[in-house]
């Protein structure tokens, strides 16, 4: 697909109907035969229930409220400090 681009910057682009854009996208994804996967489901369930059992772990054993809300950022957060700490023991 090309563009004669001083028609483009003359004229402005072609006004779009309802929804056309997205038929669009999914007709050409339909051609090259591209089909949505369930593995980002998967990854989220596991992100997901370790975030729950981390906030359980930091909540138990906080002796005090602040250090319990201190424990839920924690949760929120403890795969980017798992990867930092991993990438510092292996020196890269």
């Amino acid at each position: 697909m090309s563009y004669n681009i001083d028609r483009v910057l003359s004229d402005g682009p072609e006004p779009l109907d309802e929804g056309s854009f997205m038929d669009d996208q999914v007709s050409a994804a339909a051609k090259v035969g591209c089909k949505p996967r369930g593995a980002a489901g998967a990854a989220g369930c596991v992100y997901g229930l370790g975030v729950i059992g981390s906030v359980i772990y930091f909540l138990q054993h906080a002796p005090g409220f602040w250090l319990g809300v201190l424990g839920v950022l924690k949760a929120l957060v403890w795969p980017a400090i798992l990867a930092y700490k991993l990438l510092e023991f292996l020196k890269v």
